[in-house]
């Protein structure tokens, strides 16, 4: 839940990566504060929906693998 006075906020679009276009939904909060607005949230996605491999190292004995979902954490901060 939004806090220090912010309100629920919700936006539709479209987000491409690797040339891939999906619709989206991102959810976060938004905050006036005197001539700024703050805009806050995250959006979980699948890097494998985008047809990009999950990365991974292997070094000697030890194997390092990325998931598949990542999350995109955004903290914007709009004014003039």
């Amino acid at each position: 839940a939004p806090k220090d006075g912010a309100q629920a906020m919700t936006a539709k679009g479209k987000l491409t990566i690797n040339g891939i276009t999906q619709a989206i939904t991102l959810t976060g909060s938004v905050r006036l504060d005197g001539k700024k607005v703050h805009v806050a949230g995250s959006y979980k996605l699948k890097m494998t929906d985008f047809q990009v491999k999950p990365p991974s190292i292997s070094i000697l004995v030890t194997s390092i693998n990325v998931m598949d979902e990542v999350e995109v954490v955004f903290d914007l901060v709009l004014g003039s």
